[in-house]
């Protein structure tokens, strides 16, 4: 019985350890949507509104594939997105 108990718990240690890793390997592979964030912050700066809303358009579709759609870093996707709707005067 000790025997069985020793591997489940071995078992239950492994795919905790993997499902870390996976969720470090996500964030990792979401943060490639850093660079299209900051490309997107420079051209709404810059007035190009067309060209940061695409950089956030493809932020987001990053973050989403690998974060979910629930998450604070895809939340900060919409938000970018939103802020140039309004400084395009484009409002629901």
């Amino acid at each position: 019985m000790r025997k069985i108990f020793i591997l489940l718990l071995l078992i239950v240690t492994a795919v905790l350890a993997n499902s870390k890793q996976d969720q470090e390997l996500r964030e990792l592979q979401a943060s490639a949507a850093v660079g299209a964030d900051l490309v997107g912050q420079i051209s709404q700066m810059s007035g190009d509104y067309p060209k940061a809303l695409k950089k956030y358009q493809k932020s987001l579709a990053v973050r989403e594939k690998y974060l979910g759609k629930v998450h604070a870093k895809t939340a900060k996707s919409y938000t970018n997105m939103g802020s140039i709707y309004t400084d395009m005067g484009e409002f629901l």
